[in-house]
């Protein structure tokens, strides 16, 4: 492609800087409280959605519920992100160890894709969300965390944008690097290289207002710049125009470079590297067709290379063994419900479990070495609302964080023996955590390695939390 296209270094964006409007309807430690405008009352745990609010009633959350928490705009909203793991090369794949954060400031780098009214303003965002500090303390002037320096300081967003000729349904970083794959609403998924610009934001100074590359430092008054070279402006991979859109979109955590994708046309295509210094991608010649209507998510086994998990608003998840030559045949499935299954995670830490989340807001974790049981190990009726996301924790196999169309998160704990069905005013034994204040809530996702650490992406914003667990609440008990 010549360097004209959409596709080159968006110019119109410097600087962000994180959101600074008051905060309201946001959860604490699963123990949302409920206030009166008009007068003062008793605060009563809160486990309704906003729209269960009355005339003057309004959500509030203490401080102390969460040892960080941030929150960020960009121009247009996102559904989907991703975590990159800067200095990552896209020739290795390497699992990181898990990190106890007793350091602050935080530095975190994420790619999320828009969804602009104005077709020609979409863009790839590239984010270096840094100095993010505690916020447990901010209520309380006279606490002082040794863990925190600077704790004073205020949180910063600087981005580089990539135009993209339309809305972008996903997008995801291939094993935290800077290739990051996307589907749009067009029917495209594209391919791109941004090392280069990631490393950019990693050694951007703000203080000194300057980025140093290998072109040498580049002023930048209003933020973040453009390469000057044209040559190094394109960094589109590839583009593979498809007969319909897609959400589907994973990379495989085992075979490097190998890509899966599913659309609304129920096609299940893989992508390969043309060569192995990614220079290209190839398409397979034929798609998988195991359902019977859209293919809404994708997943690889963490640890079998040739097993993928799909599942579809046909209401099953299909298993597909990559070394088969039939591509209209799965190796086994599950009957998961009798509505669309819109988003599954298989768990990195113990491979037998994979969990589903599907239109009528339930959660579901199953065994997959017991397929001809059909039953789910447990089965959570808490949403009200479609599951827009589902992720286990990265490093333990009894944590898992939902988002759904009721616009709350809300983080589980299956190590938690549940003694008795609860009714809808009290809190689940397993439920950690809610989360609110979002409205379109339709992504989260756990830091790759930050302990804890969660963000997720929505109609307003992005949000960045680690909830505190360890905290206790005795005036709830």
């Amino acid at each position: 492609m010549d360097d004209s296209t959409e596709y080159d270094l968006a110019e119109r964006f410097g600087e962000l800087k994180f959101s600074d409007q008051p905060v309201i309807n946001l959860d604490d430690q699963a123990r949302f409280s409920k206030k009166n405008k008009e007068k003062e009352e008793e605060i009563v745990p809160y486990l309704g959605t906003i729209k269960n609010l009355k005339e003057g009633e309004f959500l509030d959350f203490d401080n102390q519920a969460y040892d960080l928490f941030h929150r960020a705009r960009t121009p247009w909203p996102c559904l989907s992100l991703d975590i990159i793991i800067p200095r990552h090369k896209k020739d290795t794949l390497t699992t990181p160890n898990k990190v106890e954060l007793k350091q602050y400031p935080l530095s975190v780098y994420v790619v999320a894709g828009s969804q602009a009214s104005e077709k020609n303003e979409n863009a790839v965002y590239l984010m270096k969300w840094s100095r993010l500090h505690k916020t447990r303390f901010d209520d309380d002037s006279d606490v002082m965390d040794e863990d925190d320096v600077n704790g004073d300081e205020d949180p910063r967003l600087d981005f580089l944008s990539l135009n993209h000729p339309d809305p972008i349904n996903r997008v995801r970083s291939m094993n935290g690097t800077g290739v990051v794959a996307l589907w749009d609403e067009a029917g495209k998924v594209c391919i791109y290289d941004t090392l280069r610009h990631i490393q950019r934001l990693v050694e951007y100074n703000q203080d000194e207002e300057e980025i140093v590359d290998d072109e040498g430092p580049n002023p930048t008054p209003q933020g973040l710049q453009p390469p000057q070279d044209p040559n190094k402006r394109n960094f589109l991979i590839n583009d593979f125009q498809h007969s319909k859109e897609g959400y589907a979109l994973q990379w495989s955590p085992l075979t490097l470079g190998l890509l899966g994708t599913g659309s609304c046309d129920r096609r299940i295509f893989l992508y390969r590297p043309a060569d192995e210094n990614g220079s290209g991608w190839v398409i397979d010649n034929a798609p998988y067709t195991v359902h019977s209507g859209s293919v809404e998510d994708i997943e690889f086994s963490p640890v079998d290379a040739n097993l993928v998990a799909s599942c579809s608003v046909d209401g099953t998840v299909s298993f597909i063994d990559l070394r088969s030559n039939y591509k209209n045949e799965c190796v086994s499935h599950i009957d998961v419900t009798k509505v669309d299954v819109n988003v599954m995670s298989w768990c990195a830490k113990t491979p037998n479990l994979l969990a589903t989340g599907s239109d009528d807001g339930s959660v579901k974790v199953w065994d997959i070495r017991y397929l001809q049981k059909a039953r789910p190990v447990t089965d959570i009726q808490f949403h009200t609302a479609p599951i827009t996301s589902i992720q286990f924790e990265p490093f333990d196999d009894s944590i898992l964080t939902v988002s759904s169309a009721d616009n709350r998160i809300s983080v589980w704990d299956f190590s938690v023996e549940s003694d008795k069905m609860k009714n809808n005013n009290e809190v689940p034994d397993q439920l950690m955590f809610i989360h609110q204040g979002l409205e379109d809530v339709k992504e989260v996702k756990h830091h790759p390695y930050m302990s804890d650490l969660i963000l997720s992406t929505s109609a307003n914003g992005f949000n960045i939390f680690k909830p505190n667990y360890e905290e206790e609440w005795d005036e709830y008990n």
